[in-house]
């Protein structure tokens, strides 16, 4: 009996390799999403401090051309009341450099013979001459609108305050030795005790007329100082600018 299938063997086909899953290809680095915000926050942080670092920039310069501007503005209203001050005193006596000036010399020399006793040195003609030009520089001094020319020119309350007590000092030490003038002239019309009483009147009166101005006119070098200048005697009318500046 024949065995079927015996002569021929059926070919087998083979297991063909388990397809693969398509691969996704890795974005680019820059193109990753929190790259990208990360990148976006750091642009925002560099734009912010960018702005800020030019306002404080546009600021600074603002506050630098304002304190120029106000530098300026102060100087100049120091060198008029400096012509109008040094100017006035400069007419009732000397102006010396780190001193308070020698006003009315002939007055307190006047005085002080007269309160002793003596013979003045000093006419009438010269004491009435030096009266009347103490009381012209104390009438010009008191008259000049000093409020008006340092307002709005960048001055502190301090140094407005200085300047205002200083001129008030000035003024008042010029006006004691218009009074003790007056007193010296009064005492050499006189005879006697009244003479002495009146001349010792007089020398009082210089005498405390002296540090009020002393102390109003290192005030005054204190403002002069705070506006970067130098005190230097002008002439009656004349401005005279800080040798210091250029």
């Amino acid at each position: 009996m024949a065995i079927k299938g015996k002569g021929k063997t059926k070919s087998r086909q083979v297991a063909k390799a388990p397809r693969r899953e398509p691969v996704a290809v890795p974005k680019p680095f820059a193109q990753r999403r929190w790259v990208q915000v990360v990148a976006a926050f750091m642009i925002g942080v560099l734009v912010m401090m960018f702005v800020i670092w030019v306002t404080n920039g546009m600021r600074q310069s603002r506050a630098n051309d304002q304190a120029a501007q106000d530098a300026s503005s102060r100087r100049l209203a120091m060198q008029q009341w400096q012509s109008t001050l040094e100017g006035q005193v400069g007419t009732v006596g000397q102006i010396q450099p780190g001193q308070a000036p020698a006003v009315a010399p002939q007055v307190t020399a006047a005085a002080a013979a007269l309160a002793a006793g003596k013979d003045s040195p000093t006419t009438a003609a010269d004491l009435k001459s030096a009266q009347d030009a103490l009381k012209a520089a104390a009438g010009a001094l008191d008259t000049y609108a000093l409020a008006d020319i340092i307002r709005d020119k960048g001055f502190d309350a301090s140094q407005v305050e200085t300047i205002l007590t200083s001129r008030n000092q000035i003024l008042a030490g010029i006006r004691g030795y218009q009074e003790a003038a007056r007193l010296a002239l009064l005492a050499l019309a006189a005879e006697g005790d009244t003479r002495t009483s009146l001349g010792q009147a007089a020398k009082s009166v210089a005498d405390a007329a002296g540090p009020l101005l002393e102390d109003g006119w290192r005030q005054y070098q204190n403002a002069l100082a705070a506006a970067g200048m130098t005190s230097v005697a002008v002439p009656p009318g004349g401005i005279t600018t800080n040798p210091l500046q250029p």
